[in-house]
């Protein structure tokens, strides 16, 4: 073999050689990299908040309408809302500032359809509004209430009264 054939041979060794080592720390570092990533994510904590504060949450459908709050009304007593398509609110679920829990069912125009509530005193109420909003049927509400024009009376939370579409009384009992 001629000196230049030995020589050329030489630089190309080298040249391998170099790209080799440079392979092999490329290698290396890769693993390095992929195993330090790893551990942080083992010593990194849990990525679920153990606990989220706000004053109001908003929750958006994916083309950005809002579907739902959770909040505080204006007299601090909490509210959850959910909201239809068209962003009327069809059901509430609340609390009256004397801490008594509702549930508010609404229909597209938002007109209230159905209240079920725990009153003051403990007892429950169902109340059911006709198109109009007028109240037509109750169940166990023992607050005051207009049961003709000119008489209000407070029915026993074990009774069921009916109003006509004149909101004048057409059964109760007890």
């Amino acid at each position: 073999m001629s000196k230049q054939q030995t020589e050329m041979l030489v630089q190309r060794l080298d040249r391998l050689e170099r790209e080799t080592r440079l392979l092999k720390r490329t290698g290396v570092a890769a693993l390095a990299a992929i195993a330090a990533v790893m551990l942080m994510g083992q010593a990194l904590p849990s990525k679920v908040a153990k606990l989220v504060e706000a004053e109001r949450f908003l929750v958006r459908d994916t083309a950005g309408k809002p579907r739902a709050t959770l909040g505080l009304l204006p007299d601090g007593s909490p509210s959850l809302n959910l909201i239809d398509k068209d962003g009327n609110i069809r059901m509430a679920v609340g609390m009256k500032p004397g801490g008594s829990p509702s549930l508010n069912l609404y229909d597209k125009t938002q007109t209230n359809r159905a209240v079920l509530a725990t009153l003051p005193d403990g007892s429950p109420a169902l109340v059911l509004f006709d198109k109009a909003g007028e109240t037509r049927a109750l169940l166990g509400s023992n607050f005051p209430m207009r049961m003709h024009p000119e008489e209000i009376e407070t029915r026993p939370a074990s009774s069921l009264v009916l109003f006509d579409k004149d909101g004048k009384v057409t059964w109760k009992a007890p």
